[in-house]
């Protein structure tokens, strides 16, 4: 879609296309380097942390130990058009088995 310019025209883009993943989705913003801030999410992310994220920096979602990592990436992905996967692991506890999935973030 976007060939080798680093971003579709708005006009190219249909967010029908994506409809189903809407709830499952957020985009950021760059503030910084390594920094970025939480735009828009989905109702999944909302829901999980019981409050809207628009305004929190992305490494909040994060352990303390994960941000270092998390800043890393994304510095990576700002430095140029890239696209970043990284293993989530969520801890186990009374209510739910431990999670791990793979999460792809892309500029």
């Amino acid at each position: 879609m976007r060939g080798a310019r680093q971003m579709p025209a708005r006009s190219e883009f249909d967010p029908r296309a994506i409809e189903n993943s809407l709830a499952s989705i957020f985009v950021a913003e760059k503030v910084a380097a390594s920094v970025a801030r939480i735009r828009v999410a989905g109702a999944i992310l909302n829901d999980t942390l019981g409050m809207d994220v628009r305004g929190m920096p992305l490494t909040a979602l994060f352990e303390p130990t994960a941000r270092d990592s998390v800043a890393e990436a994304t510095r990576d992905l700002f430095a140029s058009p890239a696209m970043v996967v990284l293993e989530l692991n969520g801890a186990a506890d009374f209510h739910a088995e431990e999670c791990v999935r793979d999460y792809c973030f892309c500029r």
